[in-house]
């Protein structure tokens, strides 16, 4: 990546490392890098010695230890002299097997092809590929038979039970991300090393480097053979690079150190090699090994992986690619065959490997062969050959307006011929790791320095900004082609309409009176004339108010067909398609207490005349059907006080929020509705949490809690564009018709206004700052400002709020927040200090913090508080630079008491007990205004910082505090 990045900026760039790669040192030694090395450790320390323990005869205790008698020696040796050791083995949990002694069951994680890792401090089977887990069982599932259960092969958990057992007066601290999961705890810990406060230290990967602890020298790695098995090519270089770099811990201050590899084949290149610190030679061996079996760095190896969860369908489509793969003297293809790992999180995998020589380009190679091939592939590429065909629609239909067409033409293809022309071009459009920020800025620059079109200009910075600078070529070719049909050169339709026969028209009304709870299938027969070869997104009246109703033509019959009633129109057929005879479009809705109400209210006011598209859009959206007695679509008598209604978009409710809701609905919330349902994951776990909780009864008996919609992002934006305003429109319901109060929350409302920016583009509207559309206050405006109180009930709603790239001032969030009364910012600078919940005080704002609302004391603390992280903030540049000790006695007294506001505001929540293990608190206001109150006024000045992270109320400081000088002394 970093060479990516210094080619595109053609600046030079400087790569340290102690453990190079295989590559690097190819490159270096080839001549086309310069190579640097160091003569000397820093600091005029040497290197450690490192031995090797053979396991096969300096043996330990018995199998149910790991530490040989050398080793053992060796760390007893460091502490009697006051030194520390380390012992390093890359393996989380107690043991990395668990299996039954009586029937050999072992315990196998259900998604993945891999075992279950035995926890013992929290008592559960963890798979570290998915996170699946489950309690450790009693007895075995397989036989029943009782304590027949063995802990196979060490992990930290059972070398620290091994070393207090030979060490019972060490000091030890293990570190892994099970036992440091904040930074703030890893920083704890590292002090604590750092201090002198721990005498032996077992830890994973975390560990291996860039930590310096002088004290430290001995090293002990328990498993050394540990990763070179497996099908890697580079196993024994990643082995090697990770022992080097643990072995680099020892002796970095005077003392010198010592390294003690336990191994099963002491005799094998990599361990030998580290015995006798010859690097160079390690790696002309590697190279030359892979020369001969012509391996890269000699050549290209790209594996490809097919997944699916059908293990058929995966199988066929990667025999489907395997017949047609590439073959011939410089390119080979083998596979397919299952991958290493077979099944990871619940699909199946094969691999296709393709090595190819270096003069081969072999993503060229690999692109064109898969996309010749039908299959798993084939779908996304309808899918961006859709989008590509609606933003090249929106481009030419705005230089039609403007009477730039042929402008614009000259522009794309001058556009063409500098991506055909540069490398450079390639990489902007092509590569990952360039932010799309950048290529906004980059694009725009070189398309104003090629003086184009303002319009051309302005349509590359959307793209830019929504990802799609990749999708260049394949808009160029759809906007040819609808330039073509402008000119007259080729016959196509705008939209698409299809007129239901009466017959046609009875049975859809019937199919959905009965839709509740069951899939709607709706087949219509189709003239072939009507679709002239190619299908085009359908202009609606639903879409947006500014779309006018369009007549489309039979190109063949020369008929026209309005668009209205007794029409059915498709919305999303927005991909090219070769003639068809039938079209088929499919809906879902699902049963709600008392639904039928609404339903018999939907035949009265005869929806189903309506074109079919603007019928689903009222379903979803809930708004008013015109009736002599106008009533909402969509709604339930309750008799009830409170009421809540989530709407959710792609992401969902997520985390301890989904919990806050369920256990709020739970205890506040005597009666909710549930309507809609999608297949996202946080959308799933929020419904069934709130089904597990008794939230939603199922089958929608009486006393549901809420009514939730979902929109996810796979949905046509004039969809999702609707979903908070269905949502809004079914709290108006519960407010005004049956006068309860309504809690709205919506997550995310960043989502509403990104599907609106989408409309906007499809329309052809010149997007306004940043790609948003030019009616954006508007949008948001119509959205936020139905949400109030009435003479009958009220609507308070939460939302998420999601800030792309951290900018509060991006046009998307600050016109949502020019609507709240209240915002609470999670900052990621917060959560990188371990502070959580990691909300920022000075960017988090409320309208009732007035002293007439929370009085006087509570004002002029809350003042006070933010007025001190205000200082500590401004000084922040001067600490880096200079230092604390450049500041006066005054500074470092606010610099003190900031810091501990900071560590106090962080609290253990109830909901995050299940994964932190720490009990939640939960602090009075009267409290809160006394803790802060007393740290702003310096009462607690002389306690550490530390006793102020993670507690509740002021006097827990003080008994944490306590508890720390206790254990010190």
């Amino acid at each position: 990546m970093a060479v990516v990045r210094a080619n595109l900026g053609k600046f030079p760039i400087v790569m340290v490392s102690a453990t190079p790669s295989l590559e690097t040192m190819q490159n270096a030694w080839a001549g086309r890098y310069a190579h640097l090395s160091l003569p000397d450790r820093h600091g005029g320390a040497s290197l450690p010695d490192i031995h090797l323990i053979d396991l096969k005869k300096d043996k330990p205790e018995d199998r149910q230890h790991f530490i040989a008698p050398t080793l053992e020696k060796a760390v007893a040796e460091a502490i009697e002299k006051g030194q520390q050791a380390l012992l390093f083995l890359n393996r989380r949990g107690y043991a990395p097997l668990t299996l039954c002694r009586h029937c050999g069951h072992r315990f196998q994680c259900p998604r993945c092809t891999a075992w279950l890792i035995e926890h013992r401090r929290t008592g559960k089977l963890h798979c570290h590929h998915c996170d699946h887990y489950m309690k450790m069982p009693d007895q075995c599932p397989e036989c029943g038979e009782v304590d027949s259960l063995a802990a196979c092969g060490p992990g930290v958990e059972r070398v620290l039970e091994e070393v207090k057992e030979i060490f019972p007066e060490a000091r030890v601290s293990v570190l892994s991300s099970d036992t440091a999961t904040t930074h703030e705890e890893l920083k704890t810990k590292l002090d604590e090393i750092q201090n002198g406060e721990v005498d032996i230290i077992i830890g994973t990967q975390i560990i291996a480097k860039g930590h310096h602890f002088p004290k430290l020298t001995c090293v002990g790695v328990i498993d050394a053979d540990l990763g070179l098995t497996g099908g890697d090519l580079r196993a024994t270089e990643r082995v090697y690079q990770l022992l080097h770099q643990v072995a680099g811990r020892a002796g970095r201050e005077v003392e010198k150190g010592v390294v003690y590899l336990q191994t099963f084949s002491p005799e094998t290149r990599v361990m030998q090699a580290l015995a006798s610190g010859d690097r160079d030679d390690f790696l002309e061996v590697e190279l030359s090994e892979r020369e001969v079996s012509n391996m890269p760095p000699f050549s290209r190896l790209v594996g490809i992986i097919v997944s699916g969860r059908d293990e058929k369908e995966v199988e066929q489509a990667a025999m489907v690619l395997g017949r047609a793969a590439p073959q011939g003297e410089k390119i080979q293809t083998l596979g397919p065959a299952e991958a290493p790992m077979y099944r990871l999180r619940g699909k199946f995998r094969r691999r296709l490997l393709v090595r190819a020589e270096k003069s081969i380009d072999i993503q060229k190679a690999i692109k064109h062969w898969i996309s010749e091939k039908k299959g798993p592939k084939v779908a996304s590429k309808q899918t961006s050959g859709a989008a590509a065909l609606r933003y090249a629609t929106a481009l030419v239909e705005i230089a039609a307006e403007s009477k730039k067409i042929d402008a614009i033409e000259q522009d794309l293809n001058d556009l063409q011929a500098m991506i055909e022309a540069s490398e450079d071009m390639q990489i902007l459009i092509k590569s990952p790791l360039i932010s799309r920020g950048q290529q906004q800025i980059a694009i725009q620059a070189i398309a104003q320095k090629a003086k184009f079109q303002d319009i051309t200009v302005n349509f590359l910075s959307l793209l830019a900004q929504n990802r799609r600078l990749n999708m260049i070529p394949s808009i160029m070719n759809a906007v040819r082609m609808n330039i073509s049909r402008i000119r007259g050169e080729i016959s196509a339709h705008v939209a698409t309409a299809f007129k239901l026969t009466p017959a046609q028209e009875k049975a859809l009304q019937e199919s959905l009176a009965k839709a509740v709870g069951q899939a709607v299938a709706v087949k219509v027969d189709v003239q072939e004339d009507l679709i002239g070869g190619m299908v085009v997104t359908v202009g609606s009246q639903i879409i947006d108010d500014s779309v006018k109703l369009r007549k489309q033509m039979s190109p063949k019959s020369g008929k026209f067909y309005p668009l209205g009633m007794g029409l059915l129109v498709f919305m999303v057929l927005t991909k090219c398609a070769p003639s068809t005879k039938k079209i088929t479009s499919a809906m879902k809705m699902v049963a709600a207490s008392k639904l039928k109400k609404a339903q018999d209210q939907a035949e009265r006011s005869q929806p189903y005349a309506r074109a079919m598209g603007e019928m689903l859009a009222r379903v979803a959206a809930g708004v008013t059907v015109t009736s002599s007695s106008p009533k909402l679509l969509i709604g339930t008598g309750s008799d009830q006080t409170h009421l809540l209604v989530v709407v959710t978009s792609d992401r969902g409710l997520c985390g301890g929020f989904n919990g806050n809701l369920i256990r709020l609905a739970r205890l506040e919330i005597s009666r909710l509705e549930s309507e809609g349902k999608t297949r996202t994951r946080e959308g799933n776990d929020l419904y069934h949490e709130m089904m597990e909780s008794g939230v939603i009864k199922e089958g929608g008996a009486e006393g549901s809690k809420a009514a939730l919609v979902y929109g996810q992002m796979n949905e046509p934006p004039g969809a999702r564009a609707r979903v908070a305003l269905s949502g809004l429109s079914m709290a108006e319901y519960f407010r005004d018709e049956e006068g309860q109060d309504v809690l709205f929350f919506m997550d995310n409302v960043f989502r509403f206004t990104q599907a609106g920016a989408e409309v906007s583009a499809l329309l052809g509207r010149i997007p306004s700052a940043v790609g948003y559309q030019p009616t954006l206050a508007t949008d948001m405006g119509a959205l936020q400002e139905r949400i109030t109180s009435t003479n009958k009930g009220s609507i308070t709603s939460v939302q998420a709020v999601y800030v792309p790239a951290d900018d509060l001032t991006d046009p998307a969030p600050a016109t949502a927040f020019s609507h709240l009364d209240a915002t609470t910012v999670l900052s990621r600078a917060i959560s990188e200090l371990g502070i959580y919940p990691a909300v920022d005080p000075l960017d988090s704002t409320s309208r009732i913090l007035d002293p007439r609302v929370v009085g006087e004391e509570h004002y002029k603390c809350a003042a006070d508080v933010q007025k001190t992280l205000q200082t500590y903030k401004a000084l922040q540049d001067i600490i880096a630079i200079l230092g604390m000790d450049e500041l006066s006695e005054e500074d470092k007294l606010v610099v003190s008491r900031a810091r501990k506001i900071q560590r106090f505001l962080s609290q253990p929540f109830h909901v995050a007990e299940v994964f932190t293990g720490s009990p939640g608190v939960f602090v009075d206001l009267a409290d809160t205004i006394k803790g802060f109150r007393a740290i702003v006024d310096g009462d607690y000045d002389h306690l550490p910082e530390s006793a102020f992270y993670m507690v509740g109320t002021i006097e827990e400081v003080e008994a944490k505090a306590a508890k720390m000088a206790a254990e010190a002394a």
